[in-house]
């Protein structure tokens, strides 16, 4: 999961299980952040601004505490303002 030099982030949901740990929520605080995500384990990376729940895509992201930015490559993610959960949106992509 690359972010960028002078990114920082904090895991938000961690789940121990007797052979792994399963890491399903990511909190960008500021900085970027480029990685892929399984289908098999929905992830959900928050920001300042945004919520975003997603499945099996890979995502570029930028946060600061005024502003987020996403891009969603390939599959699904649900989108919501943090100050407005009801304007989410679902965003699907084929190939970016």
């Amino acid at each position: 999961m690359p972010a960028s030099s002078g990114s920082a982030w904090a895991a938000s949901k961690i789940t121990a299980q007797a052979d792994s740990t399963i890491l399903s929520g990511l909190r960008l605080l500021t900085g970027k952040l480029l990685s892929v995500f399984a289908a098999k384990r929905p992830m959900q990376l928050k920001a300042s601004t945004a919520t975003i729940g997603i499945r099996g895509t890979g995502v570029y992201m930028e946060a600061d505490p005024e502003q987020t930015y996403f891009c969603t490559c390939y599959g699904v993610a649900n989108i919501a303002s943090t100050t407005d959960p009801q304007s989410e949106e679902t965003v699907a992509a084929q190939h970016h």
